[in-house]
């Protein structure tokens, strides 16, 4: 124990380091959207980072290091002046941005549309308090079977299992598309994100396993028409092409 403290009292100085670059990266993350796994990871060591930098700060006081112990409250000091620069930046962008988005209800699903609706990962029966959950159903010969979209976390967040027979080396990825007016949904995020390697097979095979991706236009329960389509991308010729398309009822994500 004695050891970790003398490590960490010499190493002081790192800390305020990771959790300044946390913040930075964090509000580059809410302007750009690199992706809510990075945001995440920022967030959460950066509130780490915090309360050790305090507990180090007490205990260079103790020991009456206080060459140290004024370091580290200099690191600290601006440390929370960044962290509360980006809450202030974040509180901003809420107030001056519009409430919420009103991609779904201006684009409302045809009548006669048939829409499939993402499978849930968990249904829960409030009577009896018990969890179950919902099962795919896959058929090899019924190719509408081979995608299916899973509700994520929260509303807009999705994953998909994706099955194929025959496929050569590249990857899988998903482009979906708003289909009264066939307008692009979260272009790169959505296929960046269910970017999947595929290497050669020639049987029927699972190739995304719940593989997360998130749709942004909308807001929560604001349902509308999505065509989501399946392309593989062939790494030896370069080209790509539509392996299938189905229509889900789905949501943006608002944050």
């Amino acid at each position: 124990m004695k050891k970790l403290i003398n490590t960490l009292i010499e190493l002081w100085w790192v800390f305020p380091i990771v959790s300044i670059f946390c913040c930075i990266v964090a509000t580059l993350e809410t302007i750009f959207k690199f992706g809510d796994i990075i945001f995440a990871i920022a967030f959460i060591l950066s509130m780490l980072c915090m309360p050790i930098q305090v507990v180090i700060f007490i205990i260079t006081l103790l020991r009456k290091k206080w060459k140290t112990a004024i370091g580290v409250f200099i690191g600290g000091f601006i440390n929370a002046v960044c962290f509360c620069a980006w809450l202030f930046f974040t509180l901003i962008m809420s107030l001056f941005s519009p409430e919420n988005d009103p991609f779904g209800k201006e684009h409302p699903i045809p009548i006669d549309l048939e829409c499939n609706i993402p499978l849930a990962n968990e249904l829960i029966d409030f009577e009896k308090y018990e969890y179950s959950y919902e099962e795919a159903t896959i058929d090899t010969l019924n190719s509408d079977t081979w995608l299916q979209i899973w509700d994520g976390s929260q509303g807009g967040i999705y994953e998909y299992d994706f099955y194929h027979p025959q496929l050569a080396n590249g990857t899988v990825y998903l482009r979906c598309y708003e289909v009264t007016e066939n307008i692009a949904l979260s272009d790169k995020e959505v296929k960046n994100n269910s970017e999947v390697a595929v290497t050669s097979h020639r049987h029927f095979e699972k190739l995304a396993d719940k593989q997360e991706f998130t749709i942004y236009e909308g807001d929560w329960e604001d349902y509308y028409a999505v065509r989501v389509e399946v392309w593989h991308h062939d790494n030896a010729t370069g080209k790509e092409r539509k392996l299938m398309q189905k229509i889900y009822r789905m949501e943006g994500w608002m944050r």
